[in-house]
C-alpha cells in the first residue's frame, strides 16, 4: 500500500507540473518545515518568492522531518526543508541540498555555562529523537542526564528553564524563533547537533519528471528558496561532495577551439569546477590559476592535474565577494550559470573578469543560449553574447574576435538527441 501511495503521489504532483509547463503563470507551492525553521527561514523565502513569482501561492505545514518527508514522498508537498541530526545517515530515496549548519546551545539560568556542570542537574527532555540527542550530548561529558521535565516547544523549554524546572538544550534557530531575555544560552562548542538543514527531493527523476520536488520547472521557485537560505558555498560543496565526479574531465570544447590559437602564459580559470579546462590549459604551457566556490571541486582539479602530470594553482573565492589578484594574458569564464545567483551577480563576475585580462590578452566567455527540453531550468534567462558586452561596457582599447552561437548534439537522459547551442565571445585587450 505504501508504494501505491507513493505512485499515486507522484502522479498527483506530475499533473500539476505539466499544467504549469503548458503556460500557467499561477500555482501552489507546497512546503513543510519544522517549527523554527517556518518561524525564521521560511518567511525571507515566501518574500523572494512573492516578489518574484507574484501569481503563486505558497502554502506552508509545520512538520517533523520524518513526517515532512513522508509527505514529500506520497506527493502531498513540493518541498521538504528538513533538519538531521549529526552521524545519521541521509534518508534513502532523497536528495538534498545542504542549507546550513544549526549548533547546540545549553539552556541554563548562567551566562557562559557548561553541560559538564550539570551532572546532577534535572534536564528538560523532549521528543524521542531529541532525547536521543540529549543523551548523546551528555555522554561526551561523562553523564547520562536525569529527566526530570519533558517539553517539545521552545517557548515551554525556555519557560520551565526560567522557572527553574532544569536545564534543556535548543538549537540556534529556535533561539532565533524564540528568546527569553531571563534565560542564559551558551553555545556548546565541539557538537553541532542538528547539523544540516536539508531541501530534499525524491532521488532517481530526472529532466520534467521531478524537479526538486516537482516546482523547479516552475517559474525556478526551487533557486529562489535556495538563494535565500544557502550560500553559493554550500550549495556548490554539497553539489559535488554528493557526486564522486561530476564532470567528464575533459576541456570545455568552445574554450578549446578559442585558446589553442593563442601563445600560452598566464591564465585565469575563473568557475575552474573540477579542473578540466585548467588542466587542458596546463598542458598547452600555460600558467594556471584555477579558481571556485568550492573546495571539494578544486581538490579534484588539483588531483587531476597531479594525475596528468602538470602543475596548476587553485584558489577558493565566491566571486561576488572576493576576485583573484593580478593581471593575466587569457582570463577563462565558462558556463557561469547558477542556480543561487543573485541578480547581477554574474555581470558584476565578468565586469572584474575583464579588468583582470593584461594589456595583449584575452577574455573568452562561454555560456549557454538556452536549456534543453528536458532540463528544469526552462525559466532561467540565459544571457546573449550582446546582452553580456551591453553589461561589460567596454573601453575602445577591446576588439570582439569572436561572437557566435555554436551547437553541439546532445543526448538526454531517455536518450532524447537535440542540438545544444552555446554563446562564445572571445576579446581582446589592445594595451
Amino acid at each position: 500500500m505504501a508504494e501505491t501511495a507513493e505512485v499515486v503521489g507522484r502522479v498527483d504532483a506530475a499533473t500539476d507540473e505539466l499544467a504549469a509547463q503548458v503556460g500557467l503563470q499561477a500555482g501552489r507551492v507546497r512546503l513543510a518545515a519544522n517549527a523554527s525553521a517556518l518561524a525564521t527561514m521560511v518567511p525571507r523565502a515566501a518574500g523572494v518568492l512573492a516578489q518574484e513569482h507574484p501569481g503563486l501561492e505558497l502554502s506552508l505545514f509545520e512538520e517533523h522531518p520524518v513526517e515532512a518527508l513522508q509527505m514529500l514522498r506520497h506527493g502531498e508537498i513540493d518541498v521538504a526543508l528538513v533538519f538531521r541530526f549529526a552521524g545519521v545517515p541521509v534518508d534513502e530515496g532523497f536528495r538534498f541540498v545542504h542549507i546550513g549548519d544549526d549548533p547546540l546551545h545549553l539552556i541554563s539560568s548562567r551566562p557562559d555555562d557548561s553541560v559538564a556542570d550539570h551532572s546532577g542537574s534535572a534536564w528538560i527532555g523532549g521528543c524521542e529523537r531529541c532525547q536521543e540527542e540529549l543523551d548523546a550530548v551528555c555522554r561526551s561529558f561523562g553523564f547520562t542526564p536525569r529527566i526530570a521535565s519533558h517539553g517539545d516547544d521552545m517557548v515551554v523549554v525556555q519557560a520551565l528553564v526560567a522557572d527553574g524546572a532544569g536545564v534543556a538544550l535548543l538549537p540556534g534557530l529556535a533561539l532565533q524563533a524564540h528568546r527569553r531575555p531571563d534565560v542564559c544560552a551558551t553555545e556548546i562548542p565541539g557538537f553541532r547537533g542538528r547539523s544540516t538543514r536539508d531541501l530534499r527531493r525524491p532521488a532517481g527523476h530526472r529532466g520534467r519528471r521531478c524537479c526538486f520536488g516537482n516546482v523547479g520547472c516552475r517559474s525556478g521557485t526551487v533557486a529562489s528558496i535556495l538563494g535565500v537560505m544557502t550560500t553559493a558555498q554550500e550549495f556548490w560543496e554539497t553539489f559535488y561532495s554528493e557526486r564522486d565526479q561530476v564532470w567528464s574531465g575533459k576541456p570545455n570544447p568552445l574554450l578549446v577551439r578559442e585558446a589553442e590559437r593563442l601563445t600560452p602564459g598566464s591564465a585565469l580559470d575563473i568557475g575552474c569546477a573540477e579542473g578540466g579546462d585548467a588542466v587542458w590549459l596546463a598542458k598547452r604551457g600555460w600558467r594556471v590559476l584555477g579558481v571556485d566556490v568550492s573546495q571539494v571541486a578544486l581538490d579534484r582539479a588539483l588531483k587531476h592535474a597531479y594525475d596528468e602530470g602538470v602543475e596548476i594553482a587553485v584558489e577558493r573565492h565566491d566571486l561576488k565577494e572576493t576576485f583573484p589578484a593580478g593581471e593575466y594574458d587569457l582570463v577563462s569564464a565558462q558556463f557561469l550559470h547558477s542556480p543561487v545567483e543573485e541578480d547581477g551577480e554574474r555581470n558584476s563576475i565578468l565586469k572584474r573578469a575583464s579588468e583582470a585580462v593584461a594589456p595583449g590578452g584575452h577574455l573568452i566567455i562561454g555560456g549557454h543560449a538556452g536549456a534543453p527540453s528536458w532540463s528544469e531550468h526552462q525559466d532561467y534567462y540565459f544571457p546573449t553574447t550582446k546582452d553580456v558586452l551591453d553589461h561589460l561596457k567596454l573601453a575602445d582599447n577591446w576588439i570582439v574576435i569572436t561572437d557566435e552561437v555554436v551547437g553541439r548534439p546532445l543526448v538526454g537522459p531517455d536518450g532524447q538527441e537535440e542540438t545544444r547551442l552555446d554563446n562564445v565571445l572571445t576579446l581582446k585587450r589592445l594595451y
